[in-house]
């Protein structure tokens, strides 16, 4: 009909990530777009899963407050389409992959997220990023997602990033590694919320939104 014919022609040419995110910015996401932004990304085991980013998706929607992601990727995209009046930040290790995030955030207008080259550093129990470039506050909402396992140990992020994410909402990638299973429920044990886990065939992220935040739901 007309209107399918509209569609083709308004989305001929383009990439399926700015299909997409033009999705997402209408409010007319559906699971099928996490699906493509997956796919179109390739980044392959260590991209967010859809699940995962249809979830970050829809707690970055109702954030109140800044964003902190662990670790870049299209993730940083999906949260700074879905609440542009919050600010992001990202912590990253990699600079050729900040240039690559850089370039796709600019490619689609956003404005709302900093990106920080965050070198590891030794910490008492292994490497993490250093949290020294972030601004001293509290964030909303946490995302750690990074860095790789081969860089740094991610079961550091609630000693080393303490005085940022008390009380934020976290989204935990890869909880099915049993050492950061086991450190998200020791933080989680000093504190009263629930914890949700999700899992797929290959991989597993976990939830914890604070009591007051559930009240406040």
């Amino acid at each position: 009909g007309l209107w399918l014919d509209e569609r083709r022609e308004s989305t001929e040419g383009k990439s399926a990530i700015a299909v997409a995110i033009d999705a997402l910015r209408a409010g007319e996401a559906t699971p099928q777009t996490f699906v493509d932004l997956y796919d179109a990304w390739g980044n392959g085991v260590y991209a967010a899963t859809p699940d995962l980013l249809a979830g970050i998706y829809d707690l970055a929607k109702q954030s109140r407050g800044p964003i902190l992601e662990c670790g870049s990727g299209i993730s940083t995209l999906v949260m700074a389409i879905a609440n542009p009046d919050v600010e992001i930040h990202c912590l990253e290790h990699d600079p050729s992959w900040l240039m690559r995030i850089s370039r796709l955030l600019a490619e689609h207008g956003v404005a709302n997220v900093r990106l920080h080259i965050a070198d590891t550093k030794a910490y008492l129990g292994g490497l993490f990023y250093d949290v020294s470039v972030l601004p001293a506050q509290r964030f909303s909402l946490v995302v750690i997602d990074g860095p790789p396992r081969h860089v740094g140990n991610r079961a550091l992020a609630y000693d080393v990033l303490a005085s940022h994410i008390e009380g934020a909402i976290l989204a935990v990638d890869d909880t099915n590694d049993a050492a950061e299973e086991r450190a998200l429920a020791a933080y989680t044990q000093s504190r009263r919320g629930e914890v949700a886990v999700y899992r797929n065939d290959a991989k597993q992220f976990s939830l914890f939104i604070p009591e007051a935040l559930e009240e406040a739901a």
